[in-house]
């Protein structure tokens, strides 16, 4: 019963990921995304290294923005939206759903916490990724 709150908590983050809004991007920022799925997801794990290492050093703003990077600019764009339905939603919503805790953990005081979710997170992407990559190649 403890639970329950925590999964609720969970949720609400899941839910408000797809409802914040996004900043907008000068037309000079625009780059064209890489060519294959390896490539895309490549992209996400990059920033989750970053965040690692922003974390490791305490430097909260940087994990933030990592963090935000990672999500609405490499995972949302780049591998959710081409993918769209064509995988296992349950796939995805874990994928989601993993982002949502690490965001949450990143606010923790403790490094424990924030460890376990990008763990949890990059286990969740080792799981989409195969699905994903037996799509046909990503369009421009």
């Amino acid at each position: 019963m403890l639970d329950v709150p925590r999964r609720l908590a969970g949720l609400l983050i899941f839910l408000a990921l797809g409802c914040e809004p996004q900043a907008p991007v000068s037309p000079d920022a625009v780059q064209a995304p890489p060519a294959g799925w390896a490539e895309r997801f490549e992209l996400v794990r990059a920033d989750l290294a970053q965040l690692e290492a922003a974390h490791a050093t305490k430097d909260q703003d940087a994990a933030v923005a990592t963090w935000e990077q990672a999500y609405h600019q490499r995972f949302e764009p780049l591998i959710e939206q081409p993918a769209g339905s064509a995988v296992d939603v349950h796939l995805m919503v874990a994928v989601e759903y993993a982002f949502g805790r690490l965001r949450e953990a990143i606010d923790s005081p403790r490094d424990k916490p924030t460890q376990a979710a990008l763990g949890h997170l990059r286990e969740q992407l080792d799981a989409l990724e195969p699905a994903v990559s037996a799509l046909p190649a990503p369009l421009p």
